[in-house]
């Protein structure tokens, strides 16, 4: 598979794979809840009213004022919208998510909790002529393990950090755009399918290079 660029969803700080500059680490969980139904109501009177995702976004009670405060919250709406009108068109989704990173002035390494384990699709050819689009993924998955004993302690560097992103913002996806109910006019939304994509360092140090991108796949039903 061939995916197209995607949106950035999340900017990170060099050497960081943490949510933490989005704010959403600091959402609690009845919070979260409260989000994950406002993204499906919010996706539906967009499609039912034929309005922009993010104007339905500000007329959602419980998302009032949430946009600017977490401007993702617009960005998951966009997609849990396509989704919707993928599957009222009558085919499947499935979300891709690549994680990045920016090249290294010098060595580093930082701790980590513990290894953390993903499942990526591969890319076919390790020296792609261009990065962001020349990019062949194998349809199977692979088993990758982040992190490494150093010293009796886990450690990562600059290699894990585009997965390690990629890792943190799917599981944020996962957390908030999930499978709607059904509503009149509109059929129940199934639950998300998602996967990783193996991420990508560039050469150049440059803090625009510090991103995840979120691609969704359409296919049709048999």
């Amino acid at each position: 598979m061939r995916p197209l660029r995607g949106f950035g969803l999340f900017n990170f700080q060099a050497e960081r794979f943490e949510l933490s500059e989005s704010g959403y680490e600091n959402v609690s969980e009845p919070r979260r809840t409260e989000l994950l139904r406002a993204i499906c109501e919010a996706s539906k009177r967009a499609i039912l009213e034929k309005i922009a995702p993010g104007d339905a976004v500000n007329r959602i009670r419980e998302l009032e004022g949430v946009a600017k405060e977490y401007p993702f919250i617009v960005q998951l709406t966009e997609l849990q919208y396509a989704r919707m009108t993928i599957q009222i068109l009558g085919g499947n989704s499935l979300v891709l998510v690549r994680g990045y990173a920016d090249g290294e002035r010098g060595p580093w390494q930082r701790d980590l909790a513990a290894p953390v384990e993903v499942q990526v699709h591969q890319p076919v050819d390790t020296t792609p002529a261009d990065v962001d689009r020349d990019v062949d993924f194998a349809a199977a998955q692979t088993p990758k393990q982040l992190g490494h004993p150093e010293a009796g302690r886990i450690k990562y560097g600059n290699v894990d950090l585009p997965d390690l992103r990629a890792a943190a913002v799917a599981d944020m996806i996962r957390t908030l755009v999930r499978s709607c109910p059904a509503d009149p006019g509109l059929p129940a939304l199934n639950q998300i399918e998602l996967e990783l994509l193996e991420g990508q360092v560039y050469s150049g140090f440059n803090a625009v290079d510090r991103k995840v991108r979120v691609y969704l796949m359409v296919y049709l039903k048999d």
